[in-house]
Parts: structure tokens; sequence; C-alpha cells
């Protein structure tokens, strides 16, 4: 076995890609990365991709869509790296855009696949229209963000069967790409990291109420303010380790209900960091037994036809 290696720049700086290949068979053997920054979008695309890699002895795969800089990145330099094999000659095509972001037509535009605009169905389907069903599911979740991830661990606990469909190669979608901190009122870490003693969820919801002026739906902050803090707790069991508190800029004339209560977890709080909270969805939801279907986009939905009722 001989190893070869290439480095690109991807997202988050620059990665190595490394090839062992069997020259005397003329294969590779196996792909892995190196300098890769953990707790990044990236990261989890990576870890996508090099799985397929490795499946398929082929560094000819498709860059991973929602992280495809990254992955864009390690797909060129990996076949750069099977190229200084003599026994391996891959073509080093571009592919920035994969899976379900890619035009059904193939069209290119500047060495560039262009993405696809899936139009939703504008005529009712129903389930007299349609043969055969792959599999049934007591919960579809469309969409792995944030808050479909949310749904689906919430449906898997209940020992609903479930499907989370998602057009994306990775999950978490624009939760990905936030802080991941959350606000909660009257919690045991807010307590233990802030001199509000006494806050609590009606102080929360006051404090919303105020800021939005009545142009808030009370019941949808109720809702929140109540629920934040199992929310806290629920992603705690989850391995999620939330490690601090801090407030953000005082509303003049919401002053009286302020406090300290965004609520940060381990390596969060920036920009990107929303991928901890996400993955730690994600791995929850699939340990209990919920699956989830990649590069898939969902443009309609059966209806059942009963009685004309959805």
């Amino acid at each position: 076995m001989k190893q070869f290696s290439a480095e690109e720049k991807g997202f988050h700086g620059t990665i190595k890609a490394v090839v062992e290949i069997d020259e005397a068979k003329g294969q590779i053997n196996k792909v892995w990365a190196e300098n890769v920054t953990p707790n990044t979008i990236g990261a989890a695309g990576i870890a996508t991709w090099l799985e397929k890699a490795n499946q398929t002895k082929s560094v000819e795969i498709d860059a991973v869509s929602g992280a495809s800089i990254s992955t864009g990145a390690l797909r060129k330099a990996a076949i750069t790296a099977a190229n200084q094999s003599k026994v391996l000659s891959i073509k080093e095509n571009v592919d920035i855009v994969s899976g379900a972001s890619q035009s059904g037509s193939n069209t290119v535009k500047a060495g560039i696949p262009e993405p696809a605009n899936y139009p939703l169905l504008k005529d009712e389907i129903t389930e007299y229209d349609v043969d055969t069903y792959e599999n049934e599911f007591d919960v579809i979740v469309v969409g792995a963000g944030g808050a479909g991830l949310a749904a689906a661990a919430t449906a898997a606990e209940n020992h609903a069967s479930v499907m989370v469909i998602e057009k994306q190669g990775i999950a978490g979608g624009t939760t990905n790409y936030s802080g991941g901190v959350i606000q909660a009122a009257g919690t045991n870490l807010q307590k233990e990291t802030t001199q509000f003693q006494n806050d609590t969820p009606e102080n929360h919801e006051r404090e919303y109420m105020k800021a939005g002026e009545g142009r808030v739906y009370q019941d949808l902050v109720h809702d929140f303010t109540q629920n934040s803090p199992k929310n806290i707790a629920w992603l705690a069991k989850m391995g999620i380790k939330w490690t601090n508190v801090y407030g953000h800029t005082e509303i003049p004339y919401a002053k009286d209900y302020f406090a300290d209560r965004i609520h940060v977890y381990e390596n969060g709080g920036a920009s990107g960091n929303g991928i901890i909270l996400t993955q730690h969805l994600l791995n929850y939801s699939l340990d209990l037994g919920a699956k989830i279907t990649y590069n898939t986009a969902v443009v309609g939905l059966i209806t059942n036809n009963t009685n004309n009722q959805r």
C-alpha cells in the first residue's frame, strides 16, 4: 500500500486529503482527511463524503450539498492525491452543486452545474393517483433544520415511526449557521451564573410583549417562554453542555422585565456553531429509530381524498 496526499483550501481552512492505494491491484484502499476543523458544517459534510468514498473505494464522489465548499475542496485534493499514483488517472472536473440541488437538465454555466428550481405541484395528488408506496411512517418531517429535527426527536421519543426528508446532503438547514444559543428564564444555570436569581418565564413573556409593541402573538410567546427551560434540560439530556448565560442590550420600555437569559453551550455562541445543536438532535433522533433521506426535494403532498378532507 502507498499513501499519497494533497491539500486544498476549504471554508474553514486548508484540508489535507490522504489516499491509500493498492498499486498492485490498481485501486483505492482508503481515504481520509486531516486538518478538519471540528464542530463545523464542513466537518459534518466531510464525514458524509468520506463515508461514501470509502464505501465505494472511489474519490469521484459528488460534493455534499450544504457543505459544498469544504467537500468540494476535499474532493479536489483527493483526486489530486490519487493521480500521484502511477496506476490511476482521474479527471479533475468541477463538482460544486450536487444531490437535490442539481438541475435535472444538467445545465452547466461557467463549468458549474446549474441549481434546480423545483416547482411545487399545483394539482392535488390523492392516494388514488399513486399505485404503490415504498414505505409507511407515523410521522414524515419535511426538512431537517432545527425545527424539523426537534419534531423528529419528539415523535421518536413517543414511539412513532419517523422519516425525515432533507433536500441537502447534510442535516441542520439554516440552524447550522446560527450560534445555537437559546433564551430561557428560571433555569439552574441562570441562577448559578447571573444575578437574576428570581427570574421567571412570566417575566420573560412580559419583556417580549413589551418589546413587540403589540405586534407579536401572545400565545406563541407564552408557549416559547414557558417551555424554554424544559428545552434546555431536554437538549442537555442529548449531551449538550450548557456553560454560560448572558443578556441582550436592554430595551428602554421593556427594561423592567430584563434579565440575562441567553444560554450558551460548550463551543457555541458564534455563527456556524449551530451545527453542534443540530448534530445532537440528529443523532438522538437516529438512536431512537428515526430515519433520514438526504438529497431529496419534497414538492407536494399526497392527500386523503375521503370527503375531500386533507
